[in-house]
């Protein structure tokens, strides 16, 4: 399927998430999302997620992609492991946002 990263995260209501990262206000996109949830190691629960190094691997690679790529084509598997990694990392509000963007049909 075809993902446009470059679509703006939406707030409830309706205005576009703004990140201010070093005073630098920026709107948040799927593909910023998407390459934070890849290359993350997630801190949660006070225990680190176990990944071996080959799904490090892969993941850093599809996060390169997703960061130099507007638009891609992902496979079924690619688009379940970055919702879970959203899932895990950040707040329902962007989980439900970045999801109906991945998946519009759900």
């Amino acid at each position: 399927m075809e993902i446009n990263f470059s679509q703006k995260i939406k707030q409830i209501n309706g205005d576009t998430l703004v990140d201010s990262l070093n005073g630098v206000e920026k709107d948040v996109t799927l593909g910023d999302v998407c390459f934070s949830a890849l290359t993350n190691l997630l801190i949660l629960k006070g225990k680190t997620e176990e990944i071996n190094g080959e799904e490090k691997f892969k993941n850093g690679m599809l996060a390169a992609e997703i960061y130099k790529n507007k638009k891609m084509n992902l496979k079924v598997e690619q688009i379940a492991n970055i919702k879970r990694r959203i899932g895990e990392l950040y707040l329902p509000e962007v989980v439900v946002a970045a999801w109906n963007l991945l998946d519009p049909e759900k």
